[in-house]
């Protein structure tokens, strides 16, 4: 193996306190004591802090950044619901969306709850490296628009991650 760390020889019965620190090794890690002296060596209570994988770039992707067809007449909205997916992977924060102007409702839990963009988050565990694969947002044209063509632009982002947009395009005839 690899030596980490080394202590001055005690010689005498007070309690000593070895510490060796910057080690982040992956994989099995072996801890040796030798005893260089003709005294006893007795060791009470080893603590240990795991090892910490390096966290990777922090990204967001959609199944889609263009989403367009949502239509309804006039009196008649919402439109039908689209199906797009987001993913991400090595956050360290939730996933927070904004919007330019709030036509369009979202829903991460299949159409049961809907929310303009500017209050839409969604939640990741609190801890470093958080990945998740395809997670399905549902979008539409929200209900009481006038007649006439709904542009919007949602912005996707977290701590560390390249800003996402997704263009959505609709119309109230």
């Amino acid at each position: 193996g690899v030596l980490k760390g080394t202590s001055i020889a005690w010689d005498n019965t007070n309690v000593q306190t070895f510490t060796v620190t910057g080690i982040n090794e992956p994989g099995p890690v072996s801890i040796e004591i030798r005893n260089a002296t003709a005294f006893q060596v007795v060791v009470d209570d080893i603590s240990w802090t795991c090892y910490t994988a390096p966290a990777g770039t922090p990204t967001i992707t959609v199944a889609s950044t263009n989403m367009n067809g949502f239509t309804y007449q006039e009196g008649s909205g919402p439109s039908a619901s689209q199906s797009n997916s987001l993913s991400w992977a090595d956050l360290t924060a939730n996933v927070a969306s904004g919007n330019l102007v709030n036509y369009y409702e979202f829903s991460v839990n299949a159409g049961l709850n809907w929310y303009p963009a500017s209050i839409l988050n969604v939640s990741i565990p609190p801890f470093p490296g958080t990945s998740v694969a395809a997670t399905p947002v549902l979008v539409r044209l929200k209900t009481g628009l006038s007649a006439g063509t709904y542009l919007d632009t949602v912005i996707l982002g977290s701590t560390g991650a390249t800003p996402v947009s997704v263009y959505l395009s609709g119309t109230v005839t």
